[in-house]
């Protein structure tokens, strides 16, 4: 009887004071109360301002975005020493002391940098429309890079005070560097520097050797340089043989080719003596190698008188009555 008594008090007490279930949002909230206040290692910011958020961790909401102070310059550092940041937290009630004088953060300002790579490729279009020549590049000071603009800001860039002349070798601007957040005017200064390509040898060539596209580069070279050299087209090379040993890295040119020899210093040849109509012709001996078309000595062989005439074909040499010796 007293067990059933008990049983139904129970119940009825129940029934007057129900237990209150925990919701997820209640155990959420006393986790996060729970959590003790630490200091950050070290904080990067995109921000202007630095917040409590960025130095500590385990805050209550209403105060992570509390500002406390200037974020330093893009892409510099700041360092809040133990003493600024305790002054930091008893201003703002927050249960957090330093453990030593020597406790410190690391505030960084994120920043995107814009290089001269950067700069230069969008200039030169600029610097083309007022005369540049295509075959020209610039060279950029080195003062004033990397430009800096903050980390996820879109950004658009234009010039403005071009200085340039189509006989100048020097240049001047400013770049505009517009985003949502600001605008920076940079002075700009460099040189202009004109090339021209000029066949290069890619490794030594010996004397009699026959050039082909293996041997030869089309080698990017500053006009200033090459005005002293005589730059041949690289068809006009290809198949033609070097003339004396040529190094490696070296220019080549038409002083450094001939035309393969149809005459070779030392072999037999046919003589065609030409006079009044008459053709004659008699064996000889050349005197000197010779191409198409080249002026050589040769000694008739029966006579040996030496005369100079034109080669006309392999093993060939045509000879005017007038020039015999």
């Amino acid at each position: 009887m007293k067990r059933l008594f008990l049983l139904a008090l129970a119940a009825a007490l129940t029934a007057v004071c129900p237990v209150r279930a925990e919701s997820p949002w209640d155990e959420a909230q006393s986790e996060t109360l729970a959590l003790p206040v630490v200091l950050r290692e070290k904080a990067e910011i995109t921000a202007d301002k630095i917040r409590l958020g960025d130095l500590f961790s385990g805050l209550p909401r209403d105060k992570e975005n509390r500002v406390v102070a200037d974020a330093p310059s893009l892409g510099k550092d700041v360092v809040l020493t133990a003493d600024w940041l305790k002054k930091a937290a008893q201003k703002h009630a927050i249960d957090w002391t330093p453990a030593d004088s020597g406790v410190s953060v690391s505030v960084r300002r994120a920043a995107r940098e814009i290089g001269k790579a950067d700069i230069a490729s969008l200039l030169i279009k600029a610097l083309k429309n007022n005369g540049l020549s295509d075959n020209a590049e610039i060279v950029l000071n080195g003062k004033n890079f990397p430009i800096l603009v903050p980390k996820n800001a879109e950004y658009d860039i234009s010039f403005e005070d071009i200085d340039f002349s189509r006989d100048a070798k020097a240049f001047s601007a400013k770049a505009v560097i517009k985003t949502d957040e600001e605008t920076q005017t940079v002075d700009l200064t460099g040189k202009v520097q004109t090339f021209v390509f000029v066949p290069t040898t890619r490794h030594a060539l010996t004397a009699g050797q026959i050039v082909t596209e293996a041997d030869v580069f089309m080698k990017k070279t500053p006009q200033e340089r090459a005005r002293r050299l005589k730059i041949a087209a690289l068809g006009d090379l290809i198949g033609k043989e070097i003339k004396r040993p040529v190094r490696a890295g070296q220019p080549l040119d038409d002083s450094d080719v001939r035309v393969r020899p149809m005459i070779t210093k030392g072999k037999a040849v046919t003589l065609s003596f030409v006079k009044g109509g008459i053709m004659l012709s008699a064996q000889g001996k050349a005197l000197e190698n010779g191409g198409l078309g080249d002026t050589v000595r040769v000694m008739n062989t029966q006579s040996k008188s030496v005369v100079q005439g034109t080669v006309t074909s392999p093993d060939t040499i045509t000879i005017n009555g007038r020039n015999e010796k």
